[in-house]
């Protein structure tokens, strides 16, 4: 991936990495809301267990595979709201329906990320890997349906 693509990659995850006080708590655990078998079936692909960014923070959960990173991260939904507003121009919005509440996509060159809400919980998908973008759309709109159904 280009070095400015996953800067921005990470300037959008430290952006709406602040999950909201009012989350369940099994919701603020970002690794609790998927299992491994599901995040291996949705990427095709064995994964590893689910990893903390760091032990005290679990707003982000990431499984790995040979080629693909797979994340998981919760957000207020203030936060899910602003992320429907492009802070660059290559940057595109797009809505997704049949997912949670409220759901787009955000994509950026080879970065496709889902953001999804479901009542006051809002968390982002996002699949790394050098794979066409409508592949790692598909991939990723099968985990947010997975964690909305069990809000």
């Amino acid at each position: 991936m280009p070095h400015k693509t996953i800067l921005s990659a990470l300037v959008l995850a430290a952006v709406f990495a602040a999950p909201s006080a009012s989350l369940a708590q099994s919701s603020s655990d970002a690794c609790s809301l998927l299992t491994q078998a599901q995040v291996s079936a949705a990427v095709s692909a064995q994964v590893g267990a689910g990893v903390y960014v760091t032990p005290t923070f679990k707003a982000t959960c990431t499984w790995t595979a040979p080629g693909k990173i797979v994340t998981l991260m919760t957000e207020n939904t203030s936060a899910f709201q602003s992320g429907k507003t492009p802070i660059s121009p290559m940057m595109q919005i797009v809505p997704a329906t049949g997912i949670g509440d409220d759901a787009y996509y955000v994509v950026e060159s080879t970065i496709v990320m889902l953001y999804t809400r479901k009542g006051t919980v809002a968390f982002k998908t996002s699949t790394y890997s050098k794979l066409p973008i409508a592949t790692l759309e598909s991939m990723e709109k099968t985990l947010p349906q997975q964690v909305a159904g069990e809000l």
